[in-house]
């Protein structure tokens, strides 16, 4: 792997942090902190004690009366497998070239489980095979397996052009319990592999340790994917915790996966990244990370939550920080912070408070510039058909203590940031004022917030959102939780209404611990959503869950009726703003003929290539002058089956999509 490249900023650690927060907080209202990093606690090898819990009796007279169809998939030892304080993995993956569905996690155990399984559908999740071994956990070590593995991700690699799943396979990664970054038995190693999606004898297992002489300080990954050109990521910070005590060395591990044909392998490398934050012992280390390519392969964004002194009006507050790379991940270049409050933030986030929600969180009301927001402390992040991010988060106002949140309901919301530019500069749109933050189980300690996760199409013309909360109603925390979901068009400048998936299906008020797939399933203008949540009692997260499956949650064309409002889904500097706009070219996969449509804002030239993977020009035409909507063939005949890439040239602008030869 090449070196990566970083782009250096300054970072404004004294001199920007100056005593910026001019608001004044009433007293007594609700916030919530940051998850802070910790030892994450093993559950016992012993048998947990059954816990009976009526804290979360649900309404019995409406619920199953929506038309929905759930059912149980698959089964693990406990609820941790999914995540929890921001910990949703890439756990429920699609890919609409083969019609399938995947769903990793730890299987089930009468103690504890070290082992991984993947529930799988080969017909668009209308049936499941479950509960598949694909991990055996099987090395002893002192308290537990030295492999055992925890917090799984798993995502489908298809070679590129295939629509055979014998040929294609589940990329899992998660970390395991080698004690190599501890001082016990617990964290350091990862655990990565693969396994065929027809035969399931076929599969291939990995560990690694840290490294501690190369800075290689592994711990548990929040960011794993695996691009349409078939290769996977996964990121870590790199977290030195051999003290006992965390000590964030200023680096993120990339690793980096590549499937060798002749071994039969996923083989992977790592490097590090600088990503310093800022030195504060309220903040000194990355909260969340995740990271995401467009449908070429080449475009790509690695985000962390945190505060790296980048942005002026900040001081206390955490915001998204963006890593871009344009050749596949050989460099990254860092863009800084995205500036949410001040003069210079985003106008959304500073007007999606009312004057009078503002009167009830400040005493005096501040003005709309002075506000001090900040990002929650979990988020997801898509990359759509123009190469461009979108970052899934919640957004409210920092509380009294530094780096936290006011949770009082609806005084924060869903919101999808994302650039038109290759993030240099950005624009929001909210998508719903959101009741409850948190919600703790058991014994507390075991505390999830919205999960907020983002889906797209695999050509990226369509992003949703979605996340968890609980109507007030029924909690005053977020332990009684639905499923939300909101589409967005990046091409039409459109979206949905936000609509309550789970409320009276089976799921109402259980949706725990949901999980949405990174892409979805399309049909024509029908997209379909699946969905996972853990059946489990709430009361007690150590016991045996049940994962459930949502089948036929799905938008249609219609359903995006909504026009961006103003200022939204363009640059605020409209010096940036695209003149010319490309569809990905449909039918794809084809034999015959593809068309592509184009639309220009004022008359210019258009030139259109089909480029092979290796590089040589197997099409060229000029589409002359073009004004207004335009749709162009390309003839199939003429080319060899396989992946082909098209770039659409006017002017200086150029952009490039993907298509598929059969």
């Amino acid at each position: 792997m090449k070196n990566y490249v970083l782009v250096a900023l300054t970072l404004l650690l004294s001199t920007a942090l100056y005593a910026q927060q001019n608001q004044t907080l009433r007293n007594g209202l609700e916030s919530a902190v940051h998850h802070p990093k910790k030892a994450v606690a093993i559950e016992s090898v012993s048998k947990p004690a059954p816990i009976t819990t009526s804290d979360h009796a649900v309404p019995e007279t409406t619920k199953g009366s929506k038309d929905l169809n759930i059912f149980e998939i698959g089964a693990s030892a406990n609820a941790y497998s999914y995540g929890y304080g921001g910990g949703q993995k890439t756990i429920l993956w699609v890919d609409d070239n083969l019609n399938a569905v995947t769903n990793t996690h730890r299987m089930t155990a009468d103690t504890y489980s070290g082992n991984l399984a993947m529930d799988l559908s080969l017909d668009g999740g209308q049936s499941f095979e479950n509960n598949i071994m694909v991990y055996e956990s099987n090395e002893p070590g002192p308290s537990y397996n030295s492999d055992a593995i925890r917090y799984p991700h798993g995502a489908i690699y298809n070679p590129l052009g295939n629509l055979d799943p014998a040929n294609a396979h589940l990329f899992f990664f998660g970390p395991v319990l080698d004690g190599s970054n501890s001082s016990d038995d617990t964290w350091g190693g990862y655990g990565f592999g693969m396994a065929n999606l027809v035969d399931f004898e076929d599969t291939v297992k990995h560990t690694r340790s840290s490294n501690l002489d190369e800075g290689m300080y592994q711990y548990i990954p929040e960011a794993f994917t695996v691009t349409q050109d078939g290769i996977a990521w996964a990121v870590d910070p790199a977290d030195d915790w051999t003290s006992g005590t965390l000590d964030y060395t200023s680096n993120l591990i990339v690793n980096k996966g590549i499937y060798d044909e002749e071994e039969g392998n996923v083989i992977y490398e790592a490097d590090l990244i600088d990503c310093e934050v800022i030195d504060d012992p309220d903040l000194y280390y990355i909260m969340n990370e995740k990271i995401a390519f467009g449908p070429d392969g080449q475009t790509g964004y690695m985000v962390v939550l945190s505060n790296d002194g980048s942005v002026e009006f900040s001081e206390g507050s955490v915001y998204p920080i963006v890593y871009k790379t344009t050749n596949g991940g050989d460099d990254w270049e860092n863009m800084g912070g995205i500036q949410l409050g001040g003069e210079d933030g985003l106008e959304r986030v500073k007007q999606f408070l009312t004057d009078e929600q503002l009167a009830t969180l400040f005493d005096p009301v501040p003005g709309r510039d002075e506000i001090l927001y900040t990002t929650a402390f979990d988020f997801d992040l898509v990359v759509d058909y123009s190469g461009n991010p979108h970052i899934a988060v919640m957004v409210g106002v920092t509380g009294v203590d530094p780096f936290s949140i006011v949770t009082e309901p609806y005084t924060f919301a869903a919101f999808d940031i994302w650039s038109t530019d290759g993030a240099n500069s950005w624009t929001a749109l909210d998508l719903k004022k959101v009741p409850s933050l948190r919600g703790e189980f058991g014994d507390a300690t075991y505390t999830e917030d919205n999960r907020i996760q983002a889906s797209t199409t695999m050509d990226g013309e369509k992003v949703f959102v979605s996340w968890l909360e609980t109507d007030p109603e029924w909690s005053e925390n977020n332990d009684m939780p639905d499923i939300q979901c909101v589409g967005i068009d990046p091409v039409g400048h459109l979206y949905t209404d936000t609509v309550d998936v789970t409320e009276y299906t089976m799921a109402w008020l259980q949706a725990y611990f949901f999980a949405a797939p990174h892409y979805v399933l399309t049909d024509d203008n029908k997209y379909t959503i699946p969905f996972t949540y853990e059946a489990m009692d709430p009361g007690d997260p150590a016991k045996p869950v049940t994962y459930m499956y949502i089948q036929d949650f799905a938008w249609t064309e219609a359903d995006f009726k909504h026009e961006f409002p103003d200022g939204v889904g363009f640059n605020e500097d409209p010096v940036m703003i695209s003149d010319i706009n490309v569809s990905q070219n449909y039918p794809n996969p084809f034999s015959l003929t593809t068309t592509i449509d184009i639309h220009t804002d004022e008359t210019m030239p258009v030139q259109v290539k089909v480029i092979s993977l290796t590089g040589q020009v197997v099409y060229s035409e000029d589409a002359g002058t073009v004004n207004g909507h335009h749709s162009f063939k390309i003839d199939g005949n003429t080319l060899k089956p396989g992946v082909y890439f098209y770039t659409i040239k006017s002017g200086e602008e150029t952009i490039t999509r993907k298509m598929t030869v059969k």
